[in-house]
C-alpha cells in the first residue's frame, strides 16, 4: 500500500510538471523587448515598482509578461521557483529560464496593476507587458 502511494504520488508530480512545462512552453518575446528597442507595436511608459521608477515596455509582440533579474534582485521580490521554462526570442532563438514573479503590484499611467511576470535578461527595460 505504501509504495501504491508513492507511484501515485510520483506520478501526480510527474503529471503536474508536464503540465507546468506544457504552459511555459509558448512563452516569446520579441527581440526589440529583449533589447529595450521601441517598434510599432510596442512603447515605452514610465512606471514605479515598490517605490522604484521603472522602464515598462508594452509589446504586443511578446506572449507574456517579463521582469528583468536585476530588478528582481535589487528590489528582493520574491520569486517562485518553477521549472525551467524556454522563451523563443524574436530572432528564433531559444534561451533558457526559470522563476516567475507572481501577483506583482505596480503602477502605470498612474493606474495601478497587479500581473505575473516571467524571469528573463532584458536591456533597456525593467518590465515587459505582453499579451498575456
Amino acid at each position: 500500500m505504501l509504495i501504491l502511494e508513492e507511484e501515485e504520488e510520483d506520478e501526480e508530480r510527474r503529471e503536474e510538471d508536464s503540465v507546468d512545462i506544457a504552459e511555459v512552453h509558448d512563452l516569446r518575446l520579441s527581440l526589440c523587448s529583449m533589447s529595450g528597442f521601441t517598434t510599432t507595436p510596442s512603447w515605452k511608459v514610465e512606471g514605479m515598482l515598490k517605490g522604484r521608477k521603472v522602464v515598462v515596455l508594452i509589446d504586443c509582440g511578446a506572449s507574456h509578461n517579463f521582469i528583468a533579474h536585476e530588478v528582481v534582485q535589487e528590489l528582493r521580490l520574491s520569486v517562485q521557483n518553477t521549472p525551467s521554462y524556454m522563451v523563443e526570442v524574436g530572432d528564433g532563438r531559444k534561451v533558457k529560464c526559470r522563476g516567475k514573479c507572481t501577483h506583482l503590484s505596480f503602477q502605470v499611467q498612474n493606474m495601478g496593476v497587479t500581473q505575473d511576470f516571467y524571469l528573463f535578461s532584458l536591456k533597456g527595460v525593467e518590465l515587459v507587458l505582453g499579451l498575456e
